[in-house]
C-alpha cells in the first residue's frame, strides 16, 4: 500500500509497517472506505462489455474459464484507464513547467498525440485565461500531521476577482466522455477539501476540479465546489472511519483502539 513518511516522501508499506514507522495515509486511500456507486457501475459495465465480446467463443461447459477470461480482460481495462490518467497528469505537470517542450513533443511523437492532443492543451490555457485562474505550483506533496493524512496536490494557485487574489487548489480528472458531459463524484470535493485544509485551515481557499476528456479532443470542464467546510466535515468523517476500520491513528502512530 502507498503511504507518506513524515517528510512527505511516498513509501510502499503494509499497515503493520506503517504503524511501526508512523506513516500517513494518502487522502485517496482514506476515501476508499466510501462506497462509490458510479465507479462500481462503470466497472460492472466494463465486465459486461467483455462478457458480451467473449460469449460466443465459449461452450456452456466452459463457464469457469469464461469467468476467468472476462475478469482478466476487465482487469486490463481498469489498469489501462488508471495508466492513462497517470500519463495525463505527468504530461500536464511537464506542460506547465515547460510548455514549448511538451508542445514540440506532441508534434514529434505519435504516442503523445494519442494520449493528450495539443487541442486539449490549448483549451486548458484558454479556459484558465477566461476564469482568470493562475496556477503557480504543481505536484505539491504534503503531510498534515495535525489531522493525520497526506497527499499530493495537483496544482495550487489563485483566481483573480475584483483585483483580489483568491487562493485555490485544483485537481485534474480524466474521463472518457464520448460526446457527453462528465460525471462528478462526491469524493472529489472531499479530496480537495482535505488538500485545502492542509494548505489553508481558515477555509479561505477555493476548491476546483478540471475534467479532461480522453475521447473528445479539446473538451474540458472546470468546476468550483462550494461549501468547502461541509466537504471537509465529510472527509473528516471518512478519515475517522478509515482509522476505525484499520485500527490505526496516524496522528500519533498508535492503534485506534489501543493495544487490547
Amino acid at each position: 500500500m502507498r503511504w507518506y513518511d513524515k517528510d512527505a516522501v511516498v513509501v510502499e508499506a503494509t499497515l503493520t509497517e506503517a504503524r511501526a514507522n508512523h506513516y500517513y495515509p494518502p487522502v485517496t486511500s482514506v476515501l476508499d472506505v466510501i462506497n462509490k456507486p458510479k465507479v462500481e457501475l462503470w466497472k460492472r459495465n466494463i465486465v459486461i462489455d467483455e462478457a458480451m465480446k467473449l460469449n460466443p467463443i465459449f461452450a456452456e461447459h466452459e463457464i469457469d474459464e469464461f469467468k476467468e477470461t472476462v475478469n482478466y480482460r476487465a482487469a486490463i481495462k481498469f489498469a489501462e484507464a488508471a495508466e492513462l490518467g497517470t500519463a495525463w497528469h505527468g504530461i500536464l505537470v511537464n506542460y506547465f513547467i515547460d510548455k514549448n517542450s511538451v508542445l514540440e513533443a506532441t508534434k514529434l511523437f505519435d504516442g503523445m498525440k494519442d494520449i493528450i492532443p495539443t487541442t486539449t492543451l490549448h483549451a486548458i490555457d484558454e479556459k484558465l485565461k477566461d476564469l482568470e485562474i493562475h496556477l503557480e505550483q504543481h505536484e505539491v506533496s504534503f503531510v498534515n500531521k495535525v489531522d493525520g493524512y497526506a497527499g499530493t496536490i495537483d496544482a495550487i494557485g489563485y483566481r483573480l476577482a475584483e483585483d483580489k487574489k483568491i487562493p485555490l487548489v485544483l485537481d485534474w480528472k480524466t474521463q472518457a466522455t464520448k460526446g457527453r458531459s462528465p460525471s462528478y463524484y462526491e469524493t472529489w470535493p472531499m479530496q480537495l477539501a482535505a488538500y485545502a485544509n492542509a494548505e489553508a485551515p481558515k477555509f479561505d481557499t477555493e476548491i476546483w476540479n478540471a475534467v479532461l476528456s480522453t475521447t473528445d479532443p479539446g473538451k474540458i470542464w472546470f468546476k468550483r465546489w462550494k461549501d468547502r467546510y461541509a466537504w471537509w466535515q465529510a472527509f473528516d468523517c471518512a478519515h475517522q472511519l478509515w482509522c476505525i476500520v484499520n485500527n490505526y491513528n496516524p496522528v500519533d502512530g498508535m492503534k485506534w483502539f489501543g493495544n487490547e
